[in-house]
């Protein structure tokens, strides 16, 4: 029985080291990574680093973050979460989105002042 509970432990330890909580690098990494089948084929890497941030600061938990950075595109997720995965990828890449399309404008405004000569 001591054996058992010894090996029990030892499995618990090992599953709570591969459940940390990866990095915004290791996750967005994963989501460029992702097959052409996967929800973020198209991804920059901008857009991929904005997507980790938004997903490491929801309410997932750091065992299905741990799965998607280890592979984004058939991860290993809580199946409490599997619905809210997809959800919150689409969320993400919508608020990123329009996170870098209002700053486009001021960009090429920006760039027109600059073009033009002073009068």
């Amino acid at each position: 029985m001591t054996r058992l509970v010894a090996v029990v432990a030892g499995v618990a330890l090992i599953g709570s080291a591969c459940a940390s909580r990866p990095s915004t690098d290791a996750l967005a990494e994963s989501i460029l990574d992702a097959g052409v089948e996967s929800l973020t084929a198209d991804y920059d890497a901008a857009l991929a680093t904005c997507v980790a941030d938004y997903l490491l600061a929801s309410e997932l938990s750091d065992t299905t973050l741990s799965g998607l950075a280890q592979g984004f595109d058939a991860a290993e997720v809580l199946s409490s979460e599997v619905d809210l995965v997809p959800e919150l990828v689409s969320e993400a890449t919508q608020s990123c989105l329009a996170n870098s399309s209002e700053a486009i404008p001021e960009v090429e405004q920006a760039a027109d002042e600059a073009a033009t000569p002073d009068e």
